[in-house]
């Protein structure tokens, strides 16, 4: 699924326990965690309900042992783990099993660039998980987030400075964040 069918998924309350967010744009990705961590956790609880691990630091069970852990004063737990396609093939059967029988209470979200098709993990995240895939938008796409990033904050643009805008910056989405915000101050 793509960053789009994610967010709807997200407004319509359908939470999957496991999540493989990949591809290269790091920006959506930032933005799609962000709104899950919004959604399910709640803000005084974060510290007890919210962990960013990477797999250059964790195991694969010291990840399967922080998202067994039961969710305080809320409905989940978010464990949030970079770089998986970094562990090394025991630790990614050791997650291919947890994914035969995910924690309910609890929502994985496994992060990573472009992530090989043929291994056994991205098969068992097809089998019991969702992935979502982020990958740079087209030229058409980043016209309409511009659009609908400035609406976002109850201003606008013309088509002019819409198109002025992205080709000077270009495609990269912090970049015309940063571009955006700056413009919304003046």
């Amino acid at each position: 699924m793509k960053y789009q069918q994610f967010l709807r998924e997200l407004e319509a309350g359908r939470i999957a326990s496991v999540y493989l967010f990949e591809g290269e744009e790091d920006y959506l990705k930032e933005e799609a965690l962000k709104k899950l961590k919004e959604r399910i956790i709640l803000p005084h609880y974060e510290d007890f309900n919210y962990e960013k691990l990477s797999a250059l630091n964790a195991s694969a069970i010291q990840t399967i042992e922080s998202v067994s852990t039961l969710p305080f004063k809320g409905k989940y737990r978010l464990v949030v783990v970079d770089a998986v396609d970094k562990w090394s093939e025991k630790d990614q059967g050791i997650l291919t099993s947890y994914l035969e029988n995910p924690v309910k209470s609890s929502c994985l979200v496994c992060l990573t660039g472009k992530f090989d098709r043929r291994r056994k993990l991205y098969r068992e995240f097809q089998k019991n998980g969702k992935i979502v895939s982020f990958y740079p938008l087209w030229d058409e796409e980043i016209i309409d987030w511009i659009q609908e990033r400035i609406k976002k904050e109850g201003e606008e643009i013309d088509s002019e400075a819409l198109f002025y805008l992205k080709e000077r910056i270009g495609n990269n989405l912090q970049n015309l964040n940063q571009e955006i915000e700056k413009l919304i101050i003046f």
